[in-house]
């Protein structure tokens, strides 16, 4: 085959999106010919279908390089670096090749090529620029085109111009996206409508942040997803799902931000309900209450009629309304028994309704643990400090069992006292390593309270640390909360009267004391 039948087929083979085939032949074509021009252009178009953008600047700059007025891959070269986000040195070539174009007509294919990097770049009045001479092209263009130099026609203030006649008789004006774009045109409606380059790009880009999303590339899709953003600020699909990669690493407040916005730019159900959803992991229950009021679950599609069920029986679970949260619940069973979210947030809400009742009865008897906690300490009166066994013997048995978990595979033993003695032995054991694994808020809480003597009033601790609860008196089987949270759950720190009628103080246990001296 001849260099031209080569290029010829290489160029049928990327029109039926077959680019690697298409490259084979073009670097065939390269090996009889390497001086070829228009076929390394045509290897780079091919390069960039792949996304592999270096190789293709690498083929436009050698060709730009032998031929600088060649229009065609110069615009091509601002047309992909456009599309991979380097804009300052888009532009830059693109104002080259628009140079070269006002200076003589160029050809419909190149000046196509030119309109598709300016629309990119958002940049109108090169657009009216390039269009002023082109306009006894009108009838050649492709529809794309046309769009663009009527789109920023019309945003100047433009009348219809010779562009936008040409699209309203081209056969695809009536198919989409040209037929509502025309439709809004007509309508004068032109603030919210984005270069239509633009929003192919920001299609294939939501596409491939949402795989990388999928795959948990989560840097890399959240950059993707903000690009579509900047090219298209209304674009809704990519708020709702750069907000749903946000809620999945708790940057829930981001999240709310973006569902907001989306949602004054399309007031869908969805928007209103993935926002319900965030106010209700943000503990803005009543708000997202009122969201799911405004809207009529009969009047929803099926699988948002189960998703309004589902939030709603999040809100009540949260807000210990475990009765309410049930019914919903119920109601989401119903339409969709044996969908995975259903299940899913049953599991949840039994979570949640046993850790409350958990709650109220470890409330229900703090005072009484407290009391026994203080008698312990007390009978210690001959001691600089209690040891850590006296501080751990007012455990309950539920809390033993699950404390004694945490450091052995075994079953706990029968008797209590043996719990406590060896308890106390692993605890004092690990000292060292504990201490030193310690955080930098834990560290500063111990150190504070060692050079007070090692002891510190309560009320003291609670000032200089707000995030301190005072009726945290040791861990309850529930997992630490604050900066001293572990430091309570291993017993470094005791809490208590060191002696009748005195007020009571976070002091360290003489073994704790011994280790840090």
């Amino acid at each position: 085959m001849s260099v031209e039948e080569l290029d010829l087929a290489a160029r049928e083979a990327m029109d039926r999106g077959e680019p690697e085939e298409a490259e084979r032949l073009l670097r065939e074509a390269l090996t009889l010919d390497p001086e070829a021009h228009p076929v390394r252009v045509n290897l780079a178009a091919c390069l960039g279908l792949q996304n592999r953008l270096d190789e293709a600047e690498a083929e436009l700059r050698a060709v730009l390089q032998a031929d600088p007025t060649y229009l065609f891959p110069r615009a091509l070269l601002a047309t992909l670096l456009a599309r991979a986000g380097r804009e300052e040195e888009a532009q830059a070539e693109a104002t080259r090749a628009l140079s070269l174009a006002l200076q003589e007509p160029p050809a419909p294919e190149a000046a196509e090529q030119l309109a598709s990097a300016l629309a990119l770049l958002d940049d109108d009045r090169g657009l009216r620029q390039l269009a002023a001479v082109l306009e006894p092209l009108a009838g050649e263009l492709g529809p794309e085109t046309l769009l663009a130099f009527t789109l920023a026609s019309r945003r100047a203030g433009g009348a219809a111009s010779p562009f936008e006649r040409a699209l309203q008789r081209h056969p695809a004006a009536a198919y989409e996206p040209f037929a509502t774009d025309l439709a809004l045109l007509a309508q004068g409606r032109v603030e919210g409508l984005v270069h239509l380059q633009r929003r192919l790009l920001a299609a294939e880009l939501l596409d491939e942040a949402d795989r990388l999303a999928h795959g948990g590339r989560l840097p890399e899709a959240e950059a993707r997803y903000q690009r579509i953003l900047a090219l298209v600020p209304q674009a809704v699909a990519a708020r709702i799902n750069l907000s749903n990669l946000y809620r999945s690493v708790g940057r829930l407040a981001d999240a709310q931000r973006l569902l907001e916005e989306a949602a004054r730019l399309d007031d869908h159900p969805a928007v209103q309900l993935n926002l319900a959803g965030v106010l209700v992991e943000r503990g803005e229950l009543a708000e997202a209450e009122g969201l799911l009021d405004r809207l009529d679950p009969q009047a929803l599609p099926p699988r948002l009629h189960v998703l309004f069920h589902l939030v709603r029986a999040e809100a009540r679970s949260r807000a210990g309304d475990h009765t309410g949260a049930l019914a919903a619940w119920e109601e989401a069973a119903r339409l969709a028994p044996d969908a995975a979210e259903v299940q899913r947030t049953r599991r949840e809400l039994d979570r949640r309704r046993e850790e409350f009742e958990l709650l109220q009865f470890l409330r229900f008897y703090q005072d009484r643990r407290r009391e026994r906690l203080e008698r312990a300490i007390v009978r210690a009166h001959d001691l600089p400090a209690p040891p850590v066994r006296e501080c751990l013997r007012v455990l309950t048995a539920d809390n033993l069992r699950a404390v004694w978990k945490a450091y052995r595979t075994d079953r706990p033993p029968e008797r209590r006292a043996e719990v406590v003695r060896l308890l106390a032995e692993t605890v004092v054991q690990r000292l060292p390593e504990t201490l030193a694994s310690l955080g930098e808020a834990e560290q500063a809480v111990l150190q504070e309270v060692a050079r007070t003597g090692g002891r510190l009033p309560l009320d003291e601790l609670a000032q200089r640390h707000p995030t301190f609860r005072q009726d945290s008196w040791f861990w309850d089987r529930m997992a630490p909360e604050g900066p001293v949270g572990r430091l309570r759950f291993l017993q470094l720190l005791g809490f208590g009267r060191l002696h009748p009628q005195e007020e009571p103080v976070a002091f360290l246990p003489w073994e704790v004391a011994t280790a840090l001296s």
